[in-house]
């Protein structure tokens, strides 16, 4: 039987509806019983129990997380295509397929990638033929670090595995067939494995500097000799004056020399070209004889300048996309690098571009951040948002075909680069496994709506050297300590980028993204908003609304929150929250579908409807509103004693599955309020 309320007592009790949701009813939901304790000094809201993750962000994808709406080739395996101007992987089916990868992520989270909207692993998986499914997954293959090491000191500052390789040595190419045969040949053929990169961050400068800085008898150094004795063939007078202060007069007279080799630009291009052709063809060439039918991705560049033209264009020769690690260079997290080094390796390669790695780190954990690529950011709000920046700048440029996250877990507080262990809060879980509740939730949101940010790249027609995603934010000095560290120079760059951007480009100052896109819209001008950043998506069977970083009082246009055919759309509807994160999803008849609120308890209209209030702040709160059997699902995490939910009086409820019905408590006269049942 179902409790009837006492409207007429509740209408004068509204007031004290705050007091009274407090108070404990008896029964409690402590979730977080199961868990490891939080940590001193942890990030405030983790997810624990796990969430059931039992459904994919989005519809409209194949068995591979291709995208159904857009056609390409159907080959049998992944392959790159452009179509209408805009680059794409392609899955085995023919669909499009946009990269959203997660470094290390374990096999057993692979039902956690997808209900956070990714699709690829960067970690090694059996082949799915085995068990008919499975996520797609890119390998590395150290192929060139195979070769000897040459004896050649690397700058402070970089990582220990950054050295110079004798890829002129005789016996590495046999080691690097071996090898490539040993890493790919058990998954070629498998269609999940869309292909692998050769190296990892190689050093792809200093080559000619260094060159005689090697052993006298090292292959190196002999490749170069041949190289300069073909240059000085053509220009029979300029050996010595280039080389006076070395007292040369014959090419062999460097076979003998010790030092750093003067500058001489062409030459350097030419030896620079030299090298890069031998080391890309006999990596790529090895691999391709045991992964046939599977992409070459390149060698993750490093995170700095880019290579030379003669490097790039030997990587254009062997690569099938162009890779690279690119963290954002400045602690404001402005993406300046993604718009100007980009455009030039695109522009020389002519290959598509893959992000292989990119990652915030946050500075709410008890990690203390202090190795590994800046920048950190103060939360894991502020991480989520960095995500849809990042990934709204990286879907607005039609050469991109993808990023992949760094990493899944957590790295040790103490932590050493020799064992890849950074001492960083880079994972989307902890140490515990915990996925960070305000993270996952904004990646989630993002991905969900991937093909809607990618599918249509327009040139801004306010700053050509963007499409439709700008940056909003130009008003913070550059960082000298980052400047020298990546770009190793003394000096600030000069900024290619401040003479066009317009000098209103400030907004609000947590804002770092704008997207203005036919479907996805992010942190948009018509916006009347008082939070962090926000997403809007629009389709034609529904709406969604995603509040980031929710201040006290916030308004915005009613449509966002009521549909577009509501009542006196443009009028802006004031909102209390203090969500982090609030998701409002409508079907096309304005009826809500869903509303998740992450790390808050409470929302409130124009101070006096309630749309839920739970007693406490919880980490995960989910409604589902199945409007035809008038039944609302409920979904927690973190201990909860009552909701209170506005608009579904004679619905039924489940929590978590179980049928559960209203309770006897004072409530305003729109508002049902359920308990957990007993566990």
């Amino acid at each position: 039987m179902r409790i009837e309320y006492d409207t007429a007592r509740a209408n004068g009790l509204v007031a004290l509806i705050c007091c009274f949701l407090l108070l404990p009813a008896g029964i409690a939901f402590a979730a977080d019983d199961a868990g490891p304790p939080n940590p001193p000094g942890s990030a405030p809201v983790m997810i624990w129990p796990d969430l059931p993750y039992d459904e994919p962000a989005r519809d409209g994808l194949d068995r591979f997380g291709g995208y159904t709406g857009i056609k390409g080739t159907e080959t049998g395996f992944f392959h790159v295509e452009e179509i209408d101007g805009r680059w794409w992987m392609i899955t085995p089916e023919g669909n499009a397929f946009f990269v959203l990868a997660i470094c290390s992520a374990p096999e057993h989270a692979d039902h956690r990638l997808r209900a956070w909207g990714f699709n690829t692993s960067r970690s090694r998986r059996p082949p799915a033929d085995v068990t008919g499914e499975g996520m797609p997954y890119m390998v590395r293959c150290t192929l060139m670090r195979r070769a000897p090491a040459l004896p050649l000191p690397t700058q402070a500052g970089f990582p220990p595995w950054l050295r110079f390789y004798d890829v002129f040595d005789p016996e590495w190419p046999e080691i690097c067939d071996a090898y490539a045969r040993q890493i790919l040949e058990p998954l070629a053929g498998d269609p999940y494995f869309i292909g692998y990169f050769i190296e990892n961050e190689p050093l792809l400068d200093g080559w000619y500097e260094g060159a005689l800085l090697t052993d006298l008898d090292a292959p190196f150094r002999k490749a170069f000799v041949e190289v300069a004795r073909d240059y000085y063939a053509q220009r029979p007078g300029e050996l010595a004056d280039d080389w006076s202060q070395y007292g040369v007069t014959d090419v062999d007279d460097l076979l003998g020399i010790q030092g750093v080799a003067p500058d001489v630009p062409e030459l350097a291009l030419a030896w620079e070209g030299a090298v890069a052709e031998k080391a890309f063809s006999t990596a790529a060439e090895a691999a391709r004889r045991h992964a046939p039918q599977h992409l070459n991705l390149g060698v993750r560049l490093m995170n700095a300048p880019p290579p030379s033209p003669p490097i790039l264009q030997a990587m254009a020769k062997y690569c099938d996309v162009i890779s690279m690690n690119l963290y954002s260079m400045q602690p404001d997290r402005l993406l300046t690098p993604m718009f100007t080094i980009f455009p030039y390796v695109q522009s020389i390669t002519q290959k598509p571009v893959l992000i292989s790695e990119f990652s915030y780190r946050g500075d709410d954990t008890p990690l203390p951040n202090t190795i590994g690529a800046p920048p950190s950011v103060p939360t894991q709000l502020d991480r989520g948002i960095g995500y849809m920046s990042y990934i709204a700048a990286v879907a607005s440029m039609p050469y991109f075909v993808g990023a992949t996250w760094f990493t899944y877990e957590d790295d040790a507080r103490e932590g050493a680069w020799d064992r890849y262990d950074e001492d960083c809060n880079f994972g989307v879980v902890d140490r515990h496994d915990r996925p960070y509740a305000a993270l996952t939730e904004a990646m989630r949101l993002t991905n969900s709506a991937i093909y809607e940010l990618a599918a249509d790249p327009v040139r801004s027609e306010e700053c050509p050297l963007f499409y439709r995603t700008e940056l909003m934010r130009w008003d913070r000095d550059w960082d000298a300590r980052f400047l020298q560290r990546y770009a190793r120079t003394e000096e600030p760059i000069p900024d290619p980028l401040a003479a066009m951007l317009p000098s209103d480009r400030r907004f609000h100052d947590s804002y770092w993204i704008r997207h203005t896109g036919p479907k996805v819209s992010i942190n948009t001008e018509d916006f009347v908003g008082h939070c962090d950043a926000h997403m809007v998506w629009r389709e034609d069977d529904f709406q969604q609304l995603a509040l980031f970083g929710i201040q006290n009082f916030t308004s915005f246009p009613r449509n966002l929150w009521l549909g577009p055919e509501c009542d006196d759309p443009d009028e802006p509807l004031l909102m209390e929250s203090n969500a982090r994160i609030l998701v409002r999803r409508l079907d096309n008849a304005g009826r809500v579908e869903r509303m998740t609120m992450v790390d808050g308890s409470f929302v409130r209209l124009d101070f006096s409807d309630f749309v839920f209030r739970a007693d406490r702040k919880v980490a995960y709160l989910d409604l589902r509103f199945d409007h035809e059997n008038q039944t609302v699902r409920i979904l927690t995490r973190s201990p909860i004693n009552q909701l209170g939910i506005q608009g579904i009086h004679g619905w039924q409820a489940e929590w978590e599955g179980i049928a559960i019905e209203p309770i006897v408590f004072p409530a305003p006269p729109d508002m049902t309020v359920f308990a957990p049942p007993e566990h």
